[in-house]
C-alpha cells in the first residue's frame, strides 16, 4: 500500500498531536505525586520531631505508647519542647 506525501504528513501530525497529549497527561500524574509525596513527607518530619520530644523528655509529658506511636499527655516542664 502506498501513501502520498500529504497522506504521510497529515498521519504524521495525529501521532504528534497523541504525544503531546501524553507528554500533558504526565505531568498532571507528576504534579499529583508531588503533592502526596510532599504530604508523607511532612507526616514523617512531625512524626520524627514527636519522636525526638518523647525521647528527651524526663517529665513523661510526652511518651510512646506500646505501638511506638508518640503521645503528649500533659503540658512539659522538662523543657523537651
Amino acid at each position: 500500500m502506498n501513501i502520498t506525501f500529504k497522506q504521510y504528513e497529515e498521519a504524521k501530525k495525529i501521532v504528534e498531536q497523541y504525544e503531546e497529549y501524553l507528554r500533558y497527561e504526565e505531568e498532571l500524574d507528576d504534579d499529583d505525586y508531588d503533592e502526596r509525596d510532599w504530604e508523607e513527607e511532612k507526616a514523617e518530619r512531625r512524626f520524627e520531631e514527636d519522636a525526638e520530644r518523647a525521647a528527651l523528655c524526663k517529665c513523661g509529658a510526652w511518651q510512646f505508647n506500646k505501638t511506638g506511636i508518640v503521645i503528649h499527655v500533659a503540658d512539659c516542664i522538662c523543657g523537651a519542647e
